[in-house]
């Protein structure tokens, strides 16, 4: 039989090699309480503060435009130290980063794809290299750590319904998505908002806190 001591080492091993995870979260039918109004409101709503870690997932043509969007305001409003990451991020205009960095709003990083790219960029500008915090190649199995957690997650989805539904996250970012899990909150940001439960779900409505619609484009 195991001692006290033992079994205590168990325990604490298996809530350990457990998944980090948010809480999941819900909305009344018949209620859109998860709609913003804007981008800003909705970095108000998420609590975003300095420091803390952000991600973006991308399921819009133009996901590059929305993250742009999304740390300009952070910007505007002041926010600093932030840690970034970015599936896909192979996909990211190389510049689109730079002003980010050089205002302090982002000081570190896990886009392991734009790696070489900032590498030549810091270098230029006598920027002190920001330290690459992880991979996103291993996101989802990262996802199970503590580590990989994320405070706020934006998604820019091709469509959603009022209740947070995402319809249109598909093949690779299917798959980014699943970092999201484990983010404290989960803002979705997408041109297309219908008031009736969509068809088919590929992420429901217990990871999305928060909903902006843009104007159409």
């Amino acid at each position: 039989m195991r001692s006290e001591a033992e079994t205590e080492v168990a325990a604490q091993s298996l809530v350990d090699s457990c998944k980090a995870g948010a809480k999941l979260k819900t909305v009344h039918s018949g209620t859109a309480a998860k709609l913003l109004q804007s981008i800003e409101e909705a970095i108000d709503a998420s609590g975003l503060k300095n420091g803390m870690k952000i991600s973006f997932h991308y399921g819009l043509p133009n996901g590059d435009e929305m993250m742009n969007t999304v740390l300009k305001m952070m910007a505007h409003k002041g926010m600093k130290g932030l840690t970034l990451a970015v599936s896909s991020s192979l996909h990211i205009k190389d510049t689109l980063l730079h002003p980010f960095f050089l205002k302090g709003v982002i000081v570190a990083d896990q886009t392991s794809g734009l790696q070489n790219k900032l590498e030549h960029f810091f270098n230029a500008n006598n920027i002190k290299k920001p330290i690459p915090i992880g991979s996103q190649d291993g996101g989802v199995s990262a996802s199970k750590s503590n580590e990989a957690k994320v405070d706020v997650a934006f998604i820019a989805a091709l469509s959603c319904d009022i209740y947070g539904n995402i319809n249109g996250l598909q093949g690779a970012e299917a798959g980014a998505f699943m970092n999201t899990v484990t983010a404290d909150t989960v803002v979705v940001i997408t041109d297309n908002v219908v008031d009736h439960p969509i068809c088919p779900i590929h992420s429901s409505q217990r990871q999305a806190d928060y909903i902006v619609k843009l104007d159409d484009r």
